[in-house]
């Protein structure tokens, strides 16, 4: 979600330091969606820290400004990590979150506070967009 892994290790580390001062409270049996929730409403408040109000601090096409390290790194980006970052930044959590961290679907709405349709929206979506740039790639190979 970053961009940065720098950043992303300080909010790892300051999510399970949360997590061992907060043992029994909040994660339940399913401690990984409540750690990304964590993790998430940290990187939020970094953004605040940085005169963003959350999730306005992305442009139209949903990418951070030029200032971010995301931004200064998608030049470096190749292959579907490219194509990932052009999407709405709630797209790409949800992906990240249902593909790359296996979580189900209710988890990733629990995860990113919002109704579970909502979830299937943004990965419908956010699929049919990477496919079609996929497609593209391959046409022009």
């Amino acid at each position: 979600m970053t961009g940065d892994p720098e950043l992303a290790r300080d909010l790892t580390q300051e999510t399970f330091l949360r997590a061992q001062g907060a043992a029994g409270r909040g994660a339940g049996e399913r401690p990984l969606p409540w750690l990304l929730r964590v993790a998430r409403n940290l990187w939020i408040d970094h953004l605040r820290r940085l005169g963003h109000r959350p999730l306005e601090a992305f442009d139209d096409r949903g990418e951070l400004g030029a200032h971010d390290p995301a931004m200064r790194r998608l030049d470096e980006d190749t292959g579907i990590e490219a194509h990932l970052r052009q999407l709405p930044a709630n797209w790409q959590q949800a992906l990240i979150l249902r593909h790359m961290n296996d979580l189900t679907v209710e988890d990733v709405a629990r995860v990113m506070g919002v109704p579970e349709g909502t979830v299937k929206t943004w990965l419908h979506r956010g699929r049919a967009r990477l496919a079609g740039w996929l497609v593209e790639a391959e046409e022009r190979s």
